[in-house]
C-alpha cells in the first residue's frame, strides 16, 4: 500500500474522492502534486502561423495521444488552472446550443484563502468545441481568473475554500442548472490529532442556474448536506432525469467517505430538484476478494443511457490505491435500481476494471492515476469516455478514448488523438515554417501523414541513433520526409537490427551510415540492400571487414534508389 510521507493516514482514504493523485503525493506538501512543470518542451510556442495552409502554430501545444485539455499556461486568459484540469462535465449539442461544452474544475496550486489543495478541485471552468475533440476554454464574466464558477469570499460560508463540479443539466432553452460541491473551512478531524483537522473536506452539494450558457452563475444554496451516517461528505452528484415519463422522480447518484471506505449513495426528488429525499446506499467495493480493483470502494462515476437501460462508469481504487474504471448497469431508466456490476468474458471480476491506468487505450501519461469518469453514448452507438489522469511529474490533465463498438471490454477502446502532423515535426524534430513548407511541397502527402505514429517512429528514431533534435531535422527528416509516415515497429526498427548485425556494426558506426545515408530508413534489407552489399564485394573482391568499411567511408557505393522527393 502507497503510505504518505507526513504521516496522514488520510492519504490513502481520500484516493478516491480525489480521482487524481496518489496517497504518497497527498501531503507531501499538496502544492506539491502540482507544482511540476507539464513536461519539459511540450508547451512549444512560435510567432509564425502556417497562414497559407490554413494552419497556425502560434502558441501550440502539443498533446499526448488521449489529451484534449490541459491546464492553462503562464500568459491564458484562463489562470485558476495552471496547476491541474479534472472531472470533466460534457455536454453535446442541442437545439438550444449547437456547440459542445465541458465544465471541469482546477486549482493555480493552493485552494481560496492560501489553504493548501490535496484535491485538484478548486474553482470551476468552461470550454467549447465544435466536435467535442479540440476544445476552447472560454473565459468567465466576472472572475479575475477566468472561472466560471469561484468559491465564495466569505470564510464562514460552506463554498469558501474550494468548489468541485458535479453534473450540469439544461433547465429550459435558456436556463442550465449545476450541481456542485463545497469544501467550507471547518476542520474535519482526521489525521494525527497534533494537526487539528484539515480545511476543506467537509463538502456539501449545491445548486447555481446560469442564463448564458454557462458564462456566469448565480448561487441557489445548499441542494444536499452531508449525513454523518454515511460519511464526511456529500460530494460530485450526477443527476438523472427521465427523459419518457416527465411525472418520475429525478435521481442524484453521489458518494461519501466515512474513515474507511467510500460507497455510492442515491437520492430522489419530486419538484426538479428543489429538495431531495435520500434513498440510501446503491454501490460498494468488492470486499470479499483481496484483490479486487474496487477493495477501498467505489468514488467518482458518471451514468449515461446505453442498451435499453443506465450504464455507470465508476472509478474504484485497490487495496493498493491504483485507480482503475469499472462498469454498472441498471435496467431501470430512472436510475431507480438495482445497480449491478457488469461482468463480460475476460474480465478479471464483476465490474471489470475495463480501464487501468497506464494500459492500452489509456497511454503512457495516464501512469500513474486515472479517474472521473464522463460517458457519453453516441447517436451511432459508440461511447465517448472523458477522463482525467496523470503520470510522474507531470500535471493532471483531462483525456477521451472512444469505443466505437458501443461495448465496454478493454479492447475495446481507442484514445482520440489531437495532435496534428504539423504539431509533431514542430514539437519533435524543431521544424520551422520553411522547412515545413520545402518539405510539403516535395512531399505532398506529408500533411495527411498519422500524427500518433509519426510521433513514435521520430522518437523511437532518435531515441535508437541517439541523435540530437537538430540532426533528427536535418540529416533525417530535411532529407527524407516520407520517414515521417514509417511506423517503427513494421518499417524501420527490424531492417536497421538486420543491416546492423550482417555488416557488424557498432551503435555508433550505424549511427554514422544513416545520417550520411537516410535514405536507408525504411528499406527492406532483404528485398534491397543485401544485394547491393553483396553486389559490391563481388564486383570489389571484398571481404567483409572491407565492405563495412567502404560503405562507412563512402554509403554512395550501395546505390540505393533515391527517395525524399523532387
Amino acid at each position: 500500500m502507497v503510505v504518505c510521507q507526513d504521516s496522514f493516514l488520510l492519504a490513502t482514504s481520500l484516493l478516491l474522492s480525489i480521482s487524481s493523485v496518489t496517497a504518497f503525493q497527498l501531503f507531501r506538501g499538496s502544492t506539491g502534486i502540482i507544482k511540476n512543470a507539464f513536461t519539459r518542451g511540450r508547451n512549444t510556442r512560435t510567432n509564425q502561423r502556417f497562414v497559407d495552409l490554413g494552419i497556425s502554430l502560434e502558441a501550440t501545444t502539443e498533446y499526448n495521444e488521449g489529451q484534449v485539455l490541459l491546464p492553462s499556461r503562464e500568459n491564458d486568459e484562463t489562470q485558476f488552472d495552471t496547476a491541474c484540469v479534472a472531472s470533466p462535465v460534457v455536454i453535446p449539442p442541442c437545439s438550444a446550443y449547437s456547440v459542445w461544452q465541458m465544465y471541469y474544475y482546477g486549482n493555480a496550486g493552493c485552494w481560496n484563502h492560501g489553504i493548501k489543495s490535496f484535491l485538484p478541485t478548486g474553482w470551476i471552468g468552461l470550454a467549447e468545441s465544435k466536435d467535442g475533440i479540440k476544445w476552447e476554454k472560454v473565459r468567465g464574466k466576472g472572475n479575475t481568473n477566468g472561472c466560471v464558477l469561484a468559491p465564495s469570499q466569505v470564510e464562514e460560508d460552506w463554498d469558501s475554500v474550494q468548489l468541485g463540479l458535479g453534473d450540469v443539466i439544461r433547465i429550459s432553452k435558456r436556463e442550465l442548472h449545476m450541481y456542485y460541491f463545497g469544501g467550507s473551512s471547518e476542520k474535519v478531524p482526521i489525521g494525527p490529532p497534533a494537526a487539528g483537522g484539515i480545511q476543506g473536506f467537509r463538502m456539501r452539494i449545491g445548486r447555481a442556474k446560469s442564463l448564458d450558457n454557462g458564462r456566469t452563475w448565480e448561487r441557489m444554496g445548499v441542494a444536499l448536506d452531508y449525513n454523518e451516517k454515511e460519511g464526511f461528505f456529500a460530494s460530485w452528484p450526477k443527476i438523472i432525469i427521465p427523459e419518457n415519463d416527465p411525472s418520475l422522480p429525478w435521481r442524484m447518484i453521489y458518494h461519501s467517505f466515512n474513515g474507511t471506505t467510500w460507497r455510492v449513495f442515491s437520492a430522489s426528488s419530486s419538484n426538479k430538484g428543489d429538495t431531495w429525499t435520500r434513498e440510501g446506499l446503491i454501490l460498494e467495493g468488492d470486499t470479499n476478494v483481496k484483490n479486487s480493483f474496487d477493495f477501498s470502494g467505489i468514488g467518482t462515476r458518471d451514468v449515461s443511457p446505453w442498451q435499453n437501460g443506465l450504464l455507470m462508469v465508476y472509478e474504484g481504487v485497490n487495496q493498493e490505491g491504483v485507480h482503475s474504471l469499472g462498469a454498472a448497469f441498471c435496467t431501470n431508466s430512472n436510475g431507480e435500481g438495482p445497480w449491478k456490476k457488469l461482468k463480460e468474458d475476460g474480465w478479471k471480476q464483476p465490474g471489470g476494471p475495463i480501464l487501468q491506468p497506464g494500459v492500452g487505450a489509456m497511454g503512457n501519461w495516464t501512469a500513474q492515476v486515472i479517474g472521473t469518469p464522463c460517458v457519453i453514448s453516441m447517436p451511432d452507438g459508440s461511447l465517448r469516455l472523458y477522463h482525467c489522469a496523470k503520470q510522474k511529474d507531470t500535471k493532471m490533465s483531462i483525456g477521451l478514448v472512444i469505443s466505437e463498438s458501443g461495448k465496454l471490454n478493454p479492447s475495446s477502446w481507442t484514445p482520440i488523438q489531437t495532435s496534428s502532423i504539423i504539431d509533431i515535426v514542430q514539437n519533435v524534430a524543431g521544424m520551422n515554417l520553411k522547412e515545413w513548407e520545402r518539405i510539403l511541397s516535395r512531399v505532398p502527402e506529408i500533411k495527411a501523414y498519422n500524427p500518433a505514429n509519426c510521433k513514435d517512429c521520430l522518437t523511437q528514431i532518435q531515441q535508437r541513433l541517439s541523435v540530437s533534435q537538430l540532426e533528427l531535422k536535418k540529416k533525417i527528416v530535411l532529407r527524407l520526409p516520407q520517414v515521417l509516415g514509417y511506423n517503427y515497429e513494421t518499417n524501420v526498427g527490424p531492417e536497421l537490427d538486420k543491416l546492423q548485425q550482417v555488416l557488424l556494426l557498432s551503435d555508433e558506426e550505424l549511427t554514422c551510415l544513416v545520417l550520411k545515408c537516410p535514405q536507408i530508413i525504411g528499406l527492406e534489407y532483404d528485398v534491397v540492400i543485401r544485394s547491393q552489399i553483396e553486389a559490391i564485394q563481388k564486383e570489389l573482391d571484398l571481404d567483409l571487414p572491407s565492405t563495412k568499411a567502404l560503405i562507412l567511408q563512402k554509403p554512395a557505393y550501395l546505390n540505393l534508389p533515391v527517395r525524399g522527393g523532387a
